[in-house]
């Protein structure tokens, strides 16, 4: 708390408490002359700020007061980056007009029912409680702050469903409107668009909560250029420790509707890798976990599957734990048959060895 207004506050007999958790902030201020609170309860979402002025009907607090309090409250980092809506309520008429008064000399306006209409329509799939507080106040600067924001919100998110169509071994799953919990080939971690003062940012954090990019961004094209940077720096940045070990994230996600057990996934994988790289079998299964495609996929009985992938047809013999990939050309259907055949005569000739 400021030490200036906890001074200011004591000298009119008034008590300030300021409380913080996660994402909401409370600043309560009780008059023992009058013995009436007045709460300041914010509400900091991820593009903008919520404050709602919560009176007792009787206001204690004279201009210069109000003016201090607000002051301090643009100082405060998680707010002043971003857009900020205050709601008074519950206070005589003569004491919020004059608390309205404070903050249009501070350069805050109520918008027009029109314009917080629009402002509504524009912010409205992006906020958890601006469309409940009713009638507010805000900086006009702000609502242009909005008019750059949301453009960029919506890029991200088609940024990154577009990302995930286009790139195989891409996928995320969404966080909330602003943050998405990404995967690319062995990197795991978040993408998130943070609202600054003058600008807007996005972060690339490891699974570990480690920053490790970070873009500034001031329109919405901006975005596919943070995308395509991340991309082929996780390419590079990558590259060394996927050779080493090779990330199976789709393998064993596609397997594991096929193989009984872990030892049938790794039998089945090693074979796959006598004709396809790591590379190529991440990107084969990554292709039919994202694709429902039954007219690519056959099932010849309950344990001999065929897939049909670019110019191959893959054999996944689940019952022999093996897997085998043909040139889909004229001679593909033989030895389709050929193999099957002959994992069947070592089946029997298996079981009959130990017959006297």
């Amino acid at each position: 708390m400021n030490q200036e207004l906890h001074d200011m506050m004591k000298k009119h007999e008034i008590d300030i408490d300021e409380m913080c958790r996660m994402n909401e902030m409370n600043i309560g201020l009780y008059s023992r002359k009058k013995n009436r609170i007045i709460d300041l309860s914010f509400q900091m979402e991820p593009l903008l700020t919520v404050l709602n002025i919560q009176g007792d009907l009787v206001n204690f607090l004279n201009q210069k007061l109000w003016y201090a309090i607000f002051d301090y409250i643009e100082t405060l980092p998680k707010i002043a980056d971003k857009p900020l809506l205050i709601s008074i309520k519950d206070f005589l008429e003569e004491d919020e007009q004059m608390i309205k008064n404070v903050l249009r000399r501070k350069e805050y306006v109520a918008p027009t029912k029109k314009k917080q209409d629009e402002i509504s329509q524009l912010i409205g799939l992006y906020t958890f409680s601006a469309n409940r507080i009713g009638s507010y106040m805000c900086k006009e600067s702000d609502i242009g702050r909005f008019k750059q924001i949301i453009p960029i919100v919506a890029a991200l998110n088609k940024c990154v469903l577009e990302t995930m169509n286009k790139e195989r071994l891409f996928e995320y799953r969404i966080l909330s409107f602003h943050a998405f919990e990404i995967y690319m080939h062995g990197f795991q971690g978040e993408m998130i668009l943070k609202v600054k003062k003058d600008a807007c940012e996005v972060v690339i954090k490891t699974k570990e909560n480690k920053e490790i990019y970070n873009w500034t961004v001031s329109q919405p094209t901006d975005i596919d250029v943070c995308m395509k940077d991340f991309l082929s720096s996780i390419d590079k940045n990558m590259r060394i420790k996927n050779s080493l070990q090779p990330p199976d994230r789709f393998y064993k996600r596609w397997i594991r509707g096929i193989a009984r057990n872990q030892k049938e996934q790794y039998d089945m994988h090693q074979s796959f890798l006598t004709f396809f790289s790591p590379l190529e079998v991440e990107e084969f299964a990554a292709y039919f976990c994202k694709n429902a495609a039954k007219d690519q996929e056959k099932r010849l009985d309950e344990r001999h599957l065929l897939y049909f992938y670019n110019e191959y047809v893959v054999l996944v013999a689940a019952e022999e734990a093996k897997i085998f990939v043909f040139e889909q050309n004229e001679q593909w259907k033989e030895r389709v048959t050929n193999t099957l055949v002959e994992l069947r005569r070592q089946y029997i000739d298996n079981e009959l060895k130990d017959i006297s």
